[in-house]
């Protein structure tokens, strides 16, 4: 395979596009603490390759140790490593290289991102096996998403600053919501094999109760972080954009999930960037 065809399928391991996700938060958060306190290039660099390593880091081990569900479900056989377009060789590989570049980026960071590297990638790597024991998966996978802006708080304050929660809550509760929709598609796979999800558990109906209701919280959590930080009238308009942009995927079943939930924190970093 010649280099940039293996260069996309490694991307593609790790669905590189949905580091959109976290990342436009993680920039609003050092918008926010960089309003009280010198951030420089530097910094900003080695939160931005902490962030994103520690995610090809931790999907990468996703997709490692979920190979046997992947191999099963008819909507995953086409993934990269079964289909073989990456050996399992390969992705233990790619996966220890992006967990070294992560570790590497907390050291430059201080020894306190050092100390705390470990537990963050316990919730991150953890994540893999939480649908093996529990249908709240997606909470802890909104808890590793939200991990992103805080430590990059964490990094620039050496503290831990309580005003942050409510960005974490907003976030963990968006992408609770959002993977809850998502794993409708595998309610009756994730039966048959034993595997946990809300879905499994509640149905399809309650399951999208439940997600919608967790997208409220999302919304009102938003507002709250408006109102902590004195945000003007341009990031108000944003949360109200985001919470559009949220609910189109309760509406319609073929929503590119991708470009909405990306677009959504795009909205919310510009809202806050208009607020500095």
């Amino acid at each position: 395979m010649s280099l940039i065809p293996k260069i996309y399928s490694y991307g593609s391991l790790i669905r590189f596009s949905h580091t959109i996700f976290a990342l436009p938060f993680v920039i609003a958060a050092m918008a926010l603490i960089a309003r009280e306190r010198v951030v420089s290039s530097w910094q900003i660099g080695l939160i931005v390759l902490a962030v994103v390593s520690a995610r090809a880091a931790s999907m990468a081990f996703n997709r490692i140790v979920d190979l046997k569900y992947d191999k099963l479900n008819p909507r995953t056989l086409s993934r990269e490593l079964p289909k073989n377009k990456i050996s399992l060789i390969g992705a233990v590989v790619f996966f220890l290289i992006n967990l070294i570049i992560f570790i590497l980026s907390a050291w430059g960071l201080g020894a306190h991102c050092l100390w705390l590297a470990p537990p963050v990638l316990l919730v991150l790597l953890g994540y893999s096996y939480s649908k093996r024991f529990t249908r709240f998966s997606h909470l802890i996978l909104g808890i590793a998403l939200s991990l992103a802006p805080l430590g990059a708080v964490y990094a620039l304050s050496a503290q831990f600053d309580l005003r942050f929660l409510s960005l974490a809550l907003a976030i963990i509760f968006w992408v609770a919501g959002f993977d809850i929709i998502y794993a409708l598609v595998d309610l009756e796979f994730d039966r048959s094999v034993g595997l946990h999800s809300l879905p499994a558990y509640y149905g399809e109906r309650v399951s999208r109760l439940i997600a919608i209701f967790f997208h409220v919280l999302a919304t009102a959590s938003l507002i709250v972080v408006g109102k902590i930080f004195f945000l003007n009238q341009y990031y108000f308009l944003a949360v109200a954009i985001f919470a559009f942009l949220i609910s189109a995927q309760h509406l319609s079943p073929k929503i590119n999930f991708t470009l909405t939930n990306g677009l959504a924190s795009v909205v919310i970093m510009f809202g806050v960037l208009s607020s500095l």
